[in-house]
């Protein structure tokens, strides 16, 4: 659900009789600053009264959201608050689970860096999601990245046959060999997250990246994650993501759900 916030300033019926509320493009102006201020995309848009100012009311959040009677740029607050609650919120929850089974808008992968398949994960997901992802991958490393996925980069193809629509492949550091793991890993989880917000996804689930044979602490790996998506969330308030962080096994999930309290 997309929201706005409808102000009107124009007259009303005639250059004689003008709208009954003064000041409004300036409580227009000032209300788009306070919500780029918060990070949140939701535009404010000037509108003709066609009467509702005899309502008494020179401001609604759309669609289907309150009117504002009488507003002045001191009860601006009352407008955000309405608009928070009726944003999606952005969840993070764990589960332990096959993520190439999960029904999700986009499921991560944490690839080899030659995004051409390989043990653990990155192997399941190619195997469970067929020949699609494997040429998908292909094609963005002749285009994009002849040597190899980087640490904490992160690209999108299909999701093949897979039941979520797509597969986020990010490239996790090597934990001994690499000059920032911690650094790079936090890099995986926000890469993958501006991906799918700007492809419009909400459902993403992730792995424990780098975990593996990569050798990454699960107790650091867990906070950097846990800490990361945190992050986001907090700079993308509208984005009404639902992040799924998929352990392995009981014991891994638990190490998770330290940090989610």
């Amino acid at each position: 659900m997309k929201l706005a916030v409808l102000v009107c300033v124009m007259e009303r019926y005639s250059d004689q009789e003008s709208c009954a509320h003064k000041g409004s493009e300036a409580l227009a102006d000032l209300l788009q600053e306070k919500l780029q201020d918060l990070g949140w995309d939701v535009p404010v848009e000037r509108i003709r009264c066609f009467g509702r100012c005899a309502q008494g009311a020179n401001l609604r959040i759309a669609p289907g959201g309150p009117f504002f009677h009488e507003m002045t740029p001191a009860r601006l607050d009352e407008v955000i608050a309405a608009i928070d609650n009726m944003m999606p919120k952005n969840s993070l929850t764990t589960l332990t689970g096959d993520i190439t089974r999960l029904h999700m808008d986009a499921i991560v992968n944490a690839a080899n860096p030659s995004l051409l398949g390989g043990g653990g994960v990155d192997g399941a997901i190619h195997r469970a999601g067929g020949p699609a992802i494997l040429a998908a991958c292909q094609e963005i490393r002749q285009q994009h990245y002849p040597e190899g996925l980087p640490p904490g980069e992160a690209v999108i193809t299909t999701g093949g046959l897979l039941p979520s629509d797509w597969v986020i492949h990010t490239a996790g550091p090597v934990y001994h060999s690499d000059p920032d793991p911690q650094g790079h890993l936090a890099s995986c989880y926000r890469r993958c997250l501006e991906l799918a917000v700007a492809k419009g996804l909400r459902r993403i689930a992730f792995p424990g990246i780098s975990t593996g044979v990569y050798g990454f602490p699960k107790e650091e790996a867990a906070r950097i994650a846990v800490q990361t998506i945190r992050s986001f969330f907090a700079h993308h308030g509208e984005a009404g993501l639902q992040v799924t962080l998929v352990a392995f096994s009981t014991e891994d999930e638990q190490i998770l759900q330290r940090y989610l309290t």
